[in-house]
Parts: structure tokens; C-alpha cells; sequence
């Protein structure tokens, strides 16, 4: 069996132990830190990855929302259309018979001035409507 050592002996094993195991703890630690660095690095990606994809299923919701109310707007923007192509029709065909009522068409209304306004005013919004279904505003 071997002597027990001595104190100052134990002490100088342990220091050069010590001293072999210390610039590895020091890389131990480097790792460490690094690894802690690209922990944290990587959270904070998840973290932004999880806002963009809340983000993104929002935009989505809105370009649906908006495609059904375009949908909902081109169709009454058609239902309009026609019900102004239908009172055109019949303000083109009610002016035809008025201007050819001669004086009784005349009589009906309170003055032969306000008959001519008459016929003018629907005659312009025979124009306007007609430029609208033409896509050319009124």
C-alpha cells in the first residue's frame, strides 16, 4: 500500500489538475455560452415566425373577406346596371311620345316653357345613363 500524502502534496495534484482541466472548462464554457446564444437566438425566431404566421393567417382572412365582398359588390354593380338599362329604355320611349303628343303632350303640362325644361332634363339623362353603361361615368 502506498503512504498517505501528504497535505501539501494533495494540494499541488489538485492545483495541476486543476490547471490541465482549466483552459478546457474555459472552452467548456465558451460552447456553453454559445449554445446559450443560438437557444436564445433561436426562440426569438419561433417567436417571430409565430407573429408573421398570426399575421399572415390575418391578411389571408381580409383577401377573402374582400374577394366575397367584390363578389357581392360586381354583382349588385350588374343588378344596377340592368335596372338602369331597363329605365333608360323606357325614358327613351316615353320622350319619343311626348315630343310626338304635339299640343295635347303640351297641355299636360303646366306651361309650354316647363314642357321643353321637361323634355330637356330627361333627354340629359337619357345621355347619363347612357355614358354610364358605357363605363364613361355621367
Amino acid at each position: 500500500m502506498s503512504e498517505p500524502l501528504s497535505r501539501e502534496l494533495f494540494e499541488n495534484r489538485v492545483k495541476r489538475r486543476f490547471q490541465d482541466l482549466y483552459p478546457h472548462q474555459k472552452n467548456i464554457q465558451m460552447i456553453l455560452d454559445h449554445n446559450a446564444a443560438q437557444c436564445a437566438r433561436i426562440a426569438a425566431l419561433e417567436q417571430e415566425n409565430a407573429r408573421l404566421s398570426s399575421i399572415e393567417d390575418k391578411l389571408g382572412e381580409a383577401a377573402f373577406q374582400l374577394q366575397d365582398k367584390l363578389a357581392t359588390l360586381t354583382a349588385e354593380r350588374d343588378r344596377l346596371r340592368e335596372a338602369l338599362r331597363g329605365a333608360t329604355v323606357s325614358l327613351v320611349a316615353a320622350i319619343a311620345l311626348l315630343e310626338r303628343g304635339g299640343i295635347a303632350a303640351k297641355r299636360a303640362a303646366p306651361s309650354n316653357k316647363m314642357f321643353d325644361q321637361m323634355l330637356r332634363d330627361y333627354k340629359k339623362s337619357v345621355k347619363s345613363a347612357q355614358a354610364a353603361l358605357r363605363g364613361k361615368g355621367g
